[in-house]
C-alpha cells in the first residue's frame, strides 16, 4: 500500500516526469523562498544543500549539516509550499543503516525526490574545489541501500544518484558513473560541477534516459540560448543560486528600492 498525505509530493513528482519535457526546479535555502518559487509560478522546488547550510548556519557547504537537521529543514519547506521538494541528502550521512534512516525520515518530512552523492564524508558543495570521491562500487551500494529501505516502506520518493567526479575526473568518467549507478534501481542520475555550456552538451547526448542538470550562477555569454540546448537531453532539471545572492547584496545595500541614497541622510 503506498503511502499518502504529505507523501503525495512524489507522486505528483513522478507524474509530471512521465509527461517529459524539462522541468525547472529553482533552488531554495529555506521555507519562505519555497513559497516564493510556488507563487512565482514553478512546478517544483530544490533544497539545496549550500542554501540551507547558508540559511542555516551562515558557512559554506562543508558537510557542517546533520541528517537531522536536513531532514528538518526539509520538512519545513514541504509544509510551506504545495509542490514537489527534491531534497539534497548528501552522502546518506553513513553507511547502510544510517542510509536507510535518511530515506525514511525523508520520505516522511514529506520529501518528493532526493540524491546522494558519491563524496567522501565529510563532503563539500559540488561547486567547490577540494571534492573527494569514493570508488564507485561503495557509491553504488549506498544507492542500493536507498532503493532497499524506500522499497521497503513502499514509498513514492524518486531517488537520484549524484556523481561529482565531473571536475576532478573529466566528463567521460563522470558519465561512467552515472550510467553505473543508473543501474542500481534508481529513478535519476545527476552530474554535478557543472560549469560550461559544453559540459552540459556532454551531459545531454552522452548520458541516455532522465538525469539531473544543475545551473548555478553566474553564467557567461556563452550560456545564451542555453534552454535550447538543454533540449538534447530527456528531462533534466536545472537549478541555480541565484537569487539568495541577490538578497545578500540587497540586505548590504542600505538604500531602500526607488529611493535616491540622498534622501537617507
Amino acid at each position: 500500500m503506498r503511502q499518502t498525505g504529505l507523501l503525495n509530493g512524489a507522486a505528483r513528482l513522478r507524474a509530471r516526469l512521465d509527461r517529459g519535457g524539462i522541468l525547472a526546479c529553482p533552488g531554495a535555502a529555506d521555507a519562505l523562498t519555497a513559497r516564493l518559487v510556488q507563487q512565482a509560478g514553478f512546478e517544483a522546488v530544490y533544497m539545496t544543500g549550500l542554501g540551507a547550510t547558508a540559511a542555516r548556519l551562515g558557512t559554506p557547504d562543508l558537510g557542517l549539516m546533520t541528517q537531522s537537521e536536513m531532514a528538518d529543514h526539509a520538512r519545513a519547506m514541504v509544509r510551506a509550499c504545495d509542490l514537489p521538494v527534491v531534497a539534497d541528502a548528501d552522502t546518506g550521512y553513513g553507511g547502510p543503516l544510517n542510509i536507510r534512516r535518511t530515506v525514511q525520515d525523508y520520505a516522511l518530512a514529506g520529501v518528493a525526490a532526493l540524491h546522494l552523492e558519491d563524496q567522501e564524508s565529510p563532503k563539500r558543495c559540488g561547486q567547490l574545489a577540494g571534492v573527494r570521491l569514493i570508488d564507485r562500487a561503495s557509491a553504488a551500494q549506498r544507492l542500493r541501500a536507498a532503493v532497499a529501505a524506500r522499497d521497503e516502506m513502499q514509498a513514492d520518493t524518486v531517488l537520484i544518484g549524484r556523481t561529482d567526479a565531473l571536475q576532478p575526473e573529466g566528463l567521460d568518467r563522470a558519465l561512467d558513473r552515472a550510467r553505473a549507478y543508473r543501474d542500481t534501481g534508481i529513478d535519476l542520475v545527476f552530474v554535478d560541477g557543472v560549469k560550461t555550456r559544453a559540459e552540459v552538451e556532454g551531459i545531454a547526448r552522452g548520458l541516455d534516459g532522465p538525469k539531473v542538470v544543475s545551473l548555478v550562477e553566474p553564467f557567461g555569454p556563452e550560456w545564451h540560448g542555453f534552454q535550447r540546448c538543454a533540449l538534447c537531453g530527456d528531462r533534466p532539471f536545472w537549478r541555480n543560486r541565484g537569487g539568495k545572492r541577490r538578497s545578500c547584496h540587497a540586505c548590504r545595500d542600505p538604500t531602500p528600492p526607488g529611493r535616491p541614497a540622498h534622501q537617507l541622510r
